[in-house]
C-alpha cells in the first residue's frame, strides 16, 4: 500500500484508494484523512470552543436530517446516534470525561445511515473532524 500525500491540502489517501467524484477515497481498504491528524497543546478554552462548534454542527445536522428523512424510521435511528454524540460533547464541555468509544461508534453508525446523501455525509464528516480533534 502506498499513501499519496497532498501536503498543501492536508489530505492523506492510502489503501489502494483513489479520489473519485465527490468521494475522498474509494477502493478496497481505502483510507483517507483530511486536515490535521494530530492535536496537541490545545488550551482548555480552545477545546471548549471546539466543542461549542460541534454543538452548533449537531443542531445543523439535525436540521438536515429532518429535511432529508422527515419522520421516517431512518431519521429516528440517526437522531439517536446524534443524541449519543451530543451527550458526550456536552459531558466533555462541562468538564466530565467523555466516552470515546460511544462517540466513535455513534459517528460510525451515523455515517452508515446517511452516507448515500452527500450533504449529510459531509456534515457528519465535518462533525467527526471537530469532535475527534477536540477530544484528542
Amino acid at each position: 500500500m502506498v499513501d499519496r500525500v497532498f501536503d498543501n491540502d492536508g489530505i492523506v489517501v492510502g489503501g489502494n484508494a483513489e479520489i473519485r467524484d465527490s468521494a475522498l477515497a474509494a477502493g478496497s481498504h481505502a483510507q483517507a484523512r483530511v486536515g490535521a491528524t494530530e492535536r496537541s497543546g490545545a488550551t482548555a478554552s480552545e477545546v471548549r470552543e471546539a466543542l461549542e462548534v460541534a454543538l452548533r454542527q449537531i443542531d445543523e445536522l439535525r436540521g438536515l436530517l429532518a429535511e432529508h428523512f422527515g419522520r421516517s424510521p431512518a431519521a429516528e435511528l440517526a437522531d439517536r446516534d446524534v443524541q449519543d454524540v451530543q451527550d458526550e460533547v456536552i459531558r466533555a464541555r462541562d468538564g466530565g470525561p467523555p466516552d470515546p468509544d460511544r462517540i466513535r461508534h455513534a459517528l460510525e453508525r451515523l455515517s452508515g445511515r446517511v452516507g448515500a446523501i452527500g450533504a449529510l455525509a459531509l456534515a457528519v464528516d465535518n462533525l467527526k473532524d471537530v469532535v475527534i480533534g477536540a477530544l484528542r
